[in-house]
């Protein structure tokens, strides 16, 4: 991809491009947009590939594994790896919901026949469209790599908000030469990082989330 870039068919694959020409005006947030050096974390994750109103089914899948096998923040951190715009209606939606774990996790978990026997994907081949993944949940990586991130307060009832601010890094990223072949990655972040005010029982409808583009 380096020597030969072919953008058309990365932003294809990419398809949260394919909304910046809806109609809407998109609002600058190029100065809230900082470059981040995101490191090596192996992660555990599971796959939606179907209707979107049925994300937070599978997004129990994963809470209830993270609870069975005790992997959970802040040792271990939450991402999507987004495959098509966040918070829009399709009947063929696909995103990975990821766990991070650290080495030590990993090694108790190597004990476990479910996690042993799970298929591991690179990061990079899970752009592509034609990959089968079979099984409910799978190992993979996120790679060390520079990426243009900016932080959003995820409110479901106002999505344009949370595209529009995909759609000024996408943006921003034509003044840094090549995008990674990644998916976009949005991390929730930790309570302690909430904007204020914050409540234990603040729903995941409004989180504040890092939303990351990985850049060459």
């Amino acid at each position: 991809f380096r020597a030969n870039p072919d953008w058309a068919s990365l932003f294809a694959r990419q398809q949260p491009l394919k909304t910046l020409n809806d109609g809407h005006q998109v609002h600058d947030y190029s100065a809230e947009i900082n470059v981040v050096e995101l490191e090596q974390l192996s992660v555990v994750a599971i796959r939606h590939q179907g209707p979107s109103e049925f994300v937070a089914q599978t997004v129990n899948a994963m809470v209830a594994w993270r609870k069975q096998h005790q992997v959970l923040p802040p040792l271990s951190r939450t991402f999507n790896f987004c495959y098509q715009m966040p918070l829009v209606s399709s009947d063929v939606y696909k995103v990975d919901i990821a766990a991070s774990i650290t080495a030590e996790q990993a090694e108790r978990l190597q004990r476990e026949p479910q996690f042993s026997s799970m298929a591991e994907y690179e990061l990079a081949s899970l752009v592509e469209t034609n990959i089968n993944i079979t099984a409910p949940f799978f190992k993979s990586s996120i790679p060390a790599t520079r990426a243009l991130a900016i932080d959003h307060v995820w409110d479901e009832s106002q999505p344009q908000l949370l595209h529009a601010k995909i759609a000024c890094l996408y943006k921003e990223a034509t003044k840094h030469g090549q995008l990674a072949s990644l998916p976009l990655l949005i991390e929730r972040q930790l309570i302690e990082r909430q904007l204020a005010p914050v409540e234990p029982s603040q729903s995941a409808a409004q989180q504040l989330v890092r939303i990351m583009l990985p850049i060459a």
